[in-house]
């Protein structure tokens, strides 16, 4: 990488970066790198509630351990983009 692109953050990072930060409005606490890859695992192997399809992007709801939690999903990216309130 070059030391132009030092501060160019890629859509994925940028998704990462923002889902964190909503997580911690939504839920109060930080989203770990493990829970995030759980979350995605959920989704991949079909075990998440579909709620609504946006183009590439879908809102899940994933049950863990008693909790729901509401995300947007961007496939193209194997992402997870945001999380949203229930």
């Amino acid at each position: 990488m070059g030391a132009g692109n030092v501060h160019k953050d890629t859509a994925y990072q940028r998704q990462v970066k923002h889902a964190k930060m909503r997580f911690k409005r939504c839920h109060g606490k930080s989203l770990t790198k493990n829970f995030r890859r759980t979350l995605k695992q959920i989704i991949q192997e079909g075990d998440a509630t579909l709620v609504q399809t946006q183009g590439k992007r879908q809102i899940y709801d994933v049950l863990v351990k008693g909790d729901t939690y509401r995300l947007v999903y961007d496939h193209s990216n194997k992402n997870i983009v945001t999380f949203l309130p229930i």
